[in-house]
């Protein structure tokens, strides 16, 4: 086992920053991650008031309620961003995250996840697997490999593994060198940690068609491993760093303080060694041009910690399928978490050629999202349609039912009635609390406005009609001054926290 040394951790305002988008991404409610954060007073130590501390009893009091997977998110933010030697507290929630992921899927065994240890001469790491070849199902499936980056263990890919029956495929998601209970060390060559996997799974799983989900420097480490593995078939990743991360001494003294001690923590040395250390890990411009599987590349505009021009590398392999995405949003997109999961999930099923119902799901999900953002109350002419659907649809229903219909302007209004459940907590409505974002974003789903059309249908009632026009018109009306649904922090998308 590798000995990393002891890297001091990063300020607590850094801590709670970057944890409340990682506690966006595996959904832990908004309420509980503000509430814990406003009880924290120290970074580090085992006081009652420490990050460690607090962090680690939510997920206790979540495991004694019998919730382990949300006790193991709690846990994961417990260890974060790293387990320094003598960090006792964070140690016990490294350890807890685990357990308490064990205890949830051992209670589902219909799931099918196993768990899988690989040592090799440096070290060992773990992986989660799911819809691998059993004796009683040999068939071998085309293999999803998801990797995190710097911070993330393996524990937060729950949903994923659940999907792998329905997605026709076998999953494996597991961490980089240096994280969770991986023992590697993370190297120029940490890559080849892949490629052990593959061997490994190649009985129980068609190893010689992966595509990879790797985020970060995960998707690092996935590129440079595509180098040399055939058996790699594309790779999907969100704000991986390439080469201008590694090279350019004027990014580099922008990244923020907690990514420079995790990576000096990860790779064993001081943190004003990390950027000439990793200096010669840049990817080349005979690498990228080598590179000529499908590469899906999501770039976050005010990412802090990888420039955001990074894919531009990858454009200059013209004949490589490349997919690039650029969204308006900070390191990993958490504000987009909905649509990038659906884009890189078909990414990595169209690289492994996973079943052609499947992918064509998930294309026809991620097109039915492309459109409800992009159109209705994103863009400019969408909106301008929405408020003209709106204006008809109440136009009709004055037409229909009279100017002073009851129904009419009571279904007008009754879609915020979401707004009024959440007032205690939220009285500009800017932000809705967590409780009240579901309800609010089902009221104003098309589908409500639709279903009471089709019931006005088949029982030819003028009544129901009247309701669906008034129904439809508050939506419409709304997305056209730009209120479309509530992300699951509550606010508007593309509104910043």
């Amino acid at each position: 086992m590798t000995t990393l040394p002891t890297v001091p951790g990063p300020a607590l305002a850094e801590l709670r920053r970057y944890a409340t988008l990682h506690a966006r991404a595996q959904e832990i409610p908004e309420e509980r991650c503000r509430a814990l954060l406003e009880r924290m007073t120290a970074a580090h130590g085992d006081g009652p008031g420490s990050w460690a501390a607090v962090w680690s009893g939510a997920g206790d009091v979540l495991a004694d309620r019998g919730r382990p997977l949300e006790a193991s998110r709690c846990y994961g933010l417990a260890r974060f961003p790293y387990v320094s030697d003598g960090d006792m507290l964070r140690r016990r929630a490294a350890r807890r995250c685990v357990e308490a992921f064990d205890d949830w899927r051992r209670a589902r065994p219909g799931l099918g996840v196993e768990r899988l240890d690989i040592a090799l001469p440096e070290g060992r790491f773990a992986c989660w697997t799911a819809g691998l070849a059993t004796h009683a199902r040999p068939a071998r499936r085309p293999l999803v490999v998801v990797m995190g980056g710097i911070v993330s263990v393996k524990e937060q890919w729950a949903p994923v593994l659940a999907r792998a029956k329905a997605l026709g495929v076998a999953i494996a998601v597991t961490e980089m060198p240096g994280v969770g209970e991986n023992t590697l060390p993370y190297r120029a060559d940490g890559c080849r940690m892949l490629g052990a996997l593959l061997d490994r799974l190649d009985s129980r799983a068609d190893v010689t068609r992966t595509g990879v989900i790797a985020l970060s420097f995960g998707g690092h480490l996935a590129l440079r491993a595509a180098l040399d593995d055939p058996r790699i078939r594309g790779v999907a990743t969100v704000g991986a760093p390439l080469h201008r991360f590694f090279r350019d001494r004027d990014w580099q003294r922008r990244v923020p303080d907690t990514t420079v001690r995790t990576l000096a923590h990860l790779i064993g040395c001081r943190p004003d060694r990390v950027f000439d250390t990793m200096r010669g890990w840049a990817l080349t411009g005979h690498e990228l041009q080598r590179l000529t599987i499908p590469v899906t590349y999501a770039a976050a505009l005010r990412d802090d910690i990888v420039p955001p021009d990074e894919p531009d590398a990858l454009l200059r392999a013209p004949r490589a399928p490349r997919e690039i995405l650029r969204l308006d949003d900070e390191h990993g997109a958490p504000s987009e978490l909905p649509r990038l999961r659906l884009t890189l999930l078909r990414a990595a099923l169209r690289a492994a050629a996973a079943p052609p119902a499947r992918r064509a799901a998930l294309t026809a999900a991620l097109a039915a999202r492309r459109r409800d953002a992009a159109w209705t109350y994103r863009a400019p002419l969408g909106r301008a349609v929405s408020g003209l659907i709106g204006a008809t649809a109440l136009a009709a229903g004055v037409h229909v039912a009279g100017a002073r219909s009851r129904t009419l302007w009571t279904c007008a209004v009754l879609p915020d009635v979401a707004l009024l459940y959440g007032i205690a907590a939220a009285p500009t409505f800017e932000r809705l609390p967590r409780y009240a974002v579901r309800p609010y974003n089902a009221l104003h789903s098309p589908a409500v406005p639709a279903a009471l059309f089709t019931a006005a249908a088949v029982t030819r009632s003028r009544a129901t009609a009247t309701a669906a026009l008034g129904w439809l018109a508050h939506i419409a009306v709304d997305r056209a001054f730009g209120y479309g649904p509530r992300r699951p922090d509550g606010l508007r998308r593309g509104v910043d926290a």
